[in-house]
């Protein structure tokens, strides 16, 4: 599990999924945010951009 508004956290959960992972056949998304509490991440990023555009490419 990962912040996907958090892409330091996005990372380590892809680092760790590639370590005990051997082969993804499917991947599923159910990531996206349309209202939040705050518009920015905690590294000034917009949220919704990082949730639902950046954090799944990462």
């Amino acid at each position: 599990m990962a912040d996907f508004s958090d892409l330091e956290a996005v990372l380590k959960m892809a680092g760790q999924i590639k370590n005990e992972i051997p082969k993804i056949e499917v991947l599923l998304s159910n990531a996206g945010i349309l209202k939040s509490k705050t518009s920015v991440n905690g590294d000034g990023l917009d949220i919704r951009i990082v949730v639902n555009y950046l954090a799944p490419m990462y």
